[in-house]
């Protein structure tokens, strides 16, 4: 058997004292935040492996009720997508819908999870001559949030997008793999 090391506690350590480092947020019941999610890699099954596969921008509002909130947001999702030739394509897609979260942990960390309209606002090589409107979800597990005197930082480390912009024909499927930064302000 290994003994332990005495630095196997540090990471957990300063995760504890990062969360400590504050005080308790007690919210207004109304919060608009703004954001930046970055999908840091791509790599499926014949594609080249590039970074930054996608970013996107976007802001939230949302209400609360305790630790329960609901809201909107608006998202304009800029990704890359082959085409027929294996040449990449910049596509842009806007996200409008309609989200749910919970908060824990003194409001400290956060899971969300959203669903609305994916608008494709151009066409695609393959079959999609203009705008073409489908569907997403949007998954957020656990977020980490850090108070400050009417505001918050957060970052969720790993969230999943499932964007179907054009749902007939052949389907356009965006998946990705997420990062978010965010900055959220009380009302």
């Amino acid at each position: 058997m290994i003994p332990p090391s005495p630095r196997s506690g540090v990471p957990a350590a300063l995760l504890i004292a990062a969360l400590a480092a504050t005080s308790a947020h007690a919210a207004e019941p109304w919060a608009l935040a703004g954001e930046l999610a970055v999908s840091p890699y791509s790599g499926a099954e014949g594609e080249p492996q590039r970074p930054f596969r996608a970013v996107a921008l976007g802001g939230h509002g949302v209400y609360r009720w305790g630790d329960w909130g609901a809201g909107v947001g608006v998202e304009g999702n800029l990704f890359q997508q082959l085409d027929l030739e294996g040449d990449i394509d910049f596509l842009v897609q806007l996200l409008i819908g309609a989200e749910g979260e919970l908060l824990m942990a003194d409001r400290r960390l956060r899971s969300r999870l959203g669903a609305g309209v994916a608008v494709l606002l151009e066409g695609t090589e393959l079959d999609v001559d203009g705008p073409a409107a489908g569907f997403y979800v949007d998954i957020r597990p656990v977020g980490f949030r850090w108070p400050f005197d009417g505001w918050v930082l957060g970052v969720d480390p790993l969230t999943l997008l499932v964007a179907i912009p054009e749902p007939s024909a052949i389907p356009l499927v965006d998946i990705q793999y997420r990062a978010h930064v965010y900055a959220e302000v009380d009302l």
